[in-house]
């Protein structure tokens, strides 16, 4: 009869039960693919985590891509949200733990004494000495939502330190755009100064040799070259700067850093779609998997509200007692034994979060993960339209072949006329200024193709992809 007084709250519980734990997510918005970001996003085993502090032993320059993801991995941000996910995953571990059951111990006695006119006395003594097992039962309705709740937190802390260590891995990559661009400056510099110096020599012989040029041709070459030696010191220094500041993030002492010349492969943008990119992106992206892991903490959240409203056990115990009684009455002495076991339960009834807000503020916590997930998404696709649209059209402004062979044309055309009788020397000076011009024009307009590339893999999630040959 006793085990009778907990079928329907118990069948109840079940049934109701049954129904909340069907009622599960039935796929994301997007069929995702799973995170393939260059960086690792899983803090379950931080001891393998590597933190970019090996041996410095690099054969050669140093390309642009392994010195952006060392310096990602050496990340301070990344490594401080790596340890916040580890500590995040061990107070999950902590809060699904079963509770550990308890052994209880009783012991009870009792002592009367009565005595009714014209009768002897009586009395009586005994003891009851009894030992349980309470154990905690789990609500499953509710810890299944809770781990996956605990899943999607520890995902989008994880996804969160892949987050820091790609910006540093962006901003990696852009300071070897500009250390590239210094380099060209440079190179710029160093012949215009060259080529100012001979025009401002060939000057000084013409006078010396009797043939007045005009004042002001003189004053404007040695002019242009002070200015040109002056503007090649800043940007030497510049440079320096920059490679420095590569060197600390990346952990290279600075005297064995030297960074390779050429910039990540660039394929023909033709050969790319903003479609295959997207895709790629929406694998790399941490940003992404962070959103992701966010929305499946907010869904997994609304579940496990609505699984507190049935109600469950809060414990089971199971208990043995014996009891012990001795009377005596009419100088008669009786003893007994007796031995009992049973079975506790107690059932919590969630009236109050019934009557409580918990599910509809979880579900506008879903909602809001959820729009912001879609704003990403749009946000990502217009990010790469844009991103692609301009690489697009700084390969179109770049026709390596044709600058080259105008180049050697032009240097070809200038040898032969200092070769001849007729040359001046004040022109074939002239000449090769403006043939620096041109080619300095040529390297910038490249360069502004790298930063373009540089930016579409920004925003994909990494380097771009490239047809094997």
């Amino acid at each position: 009869m006793k085990n009778t007084v907990f079928a329907v709250p118990l069948a109840a519980a079940f049934a109701l039960g049954g129904c909340i734990a069907v009622d599960e997510v039935q796929g994301r918005r997007l069929d995702l693919p799973e995170y393939d970001g260059i960086f690792k996003c899983d803090s379950s085993d931080v001891e393998t985590l590597d933190d970019g502090h090996e041996e410095v032993a690099h054969e050669g320059p140093w390309s642009w891509e392994d010195l952006a993801v060392r310096a990602g991995k050496r990340s301070d941000a990344s490594k401080v949200a790596y340890i916040d996910a580890a500590v995040r995953r061990l107070r999950a571990e902590e809060e699904l733990t079963w509770k550990d059951p308890e052994l209880r111990f009783g012991q009870d006695w009792g002592d009367t004494r009565s005595r009714t006119s014209g009768d002897p006395p009586a009395n009586g003594s005994g003891y009851t000495t009894s030992v349980g097992v309470r154990f905690y039962v789990p609500n499953p309705f509710v810890e299944r939502y809770i781990r996956a709740k605990s899943d999607g937190e520890i995902r989008k802390e994880d996804a969160r330190a892949a987050v820091e260590a790609y910006e540093v891995y962006s901003e990696v990559k852009m300071l070897c755009y500009e250390e590239a661009r210094a380099r060209a400056d440079e190179r710029y510099l160093e012949e215009r100064a060259k080529a100012w110096d001979d025009l401002r020599k060939a000057s000084d012989e013409s006078y010396k040799n009797g043939v007045f040029i005009s004042p002001l041709d003189a004053i404007r070459s040695e002019t242009k070259f002070q200015k040109a030696r002056i503007k090649l010191d800043t940007m030497v220094s510049a440079r320096e700067t920059l490679r420095r500041r590569i060197a600390w993030l990346t952990g290279i002492p600075d005297d064995k850093l030297v960074i390779d010349s050429k910039p990540p492969p660039m394929p023909d943008p033709t050969s790319l779609s903003v479609e295959h990119l997207t895709e790629i992106a929406f694998a790399r992206r941490p940003d992404l998997a962070a959103a992701v892991a966010e929305l499946d903490e907010a869904e997994a959240g609304v579940k496990a509200a609505k699984a507190a409203r049935i109600p469950w056990f809060r414990f089971v115990e199971a208990t043995y007692s014996h009891d012990n009684d001795r009377e005596n009455e009419w100088d008669r002495h009786q003893t007994g034994h007796a031995d009992e076991f049973s079975i506790k339960t107690s059932i919590y009834l969630p009236i109050f979060t019934w009557a409580g807000e918990s599910v509809e503020l979880s579900e506008m916590v879903q909602a809001r993960a959820n729009a912001r997930l879609m704003a990403l998404y749009s946000s990502i696709r217009q990010e790469i339209t844009t991103a692609y649209n301009d690489y697009f059209d700084a390969c179109s402004r770049v026709n390596e072949e044709e600058s080259r062979k105008f180049v050697e044309r032009m240097e070809k055309r200038i040898a032969e006329y200092s070769s001849s009788s007729a040359a001046k020397a004040e022109e074939t000076c002239k000449a090769n200024e403006e043939l620096i011009d041109y080619k300095n024009v040529q390297d910038i307009a490249f360069m502004l193709k790298v930063e373009a590339a540089l930016r579409l893999e920004s925003v994909i999630g990494g380097p771009l992809p490239v047809q094997a040959k």
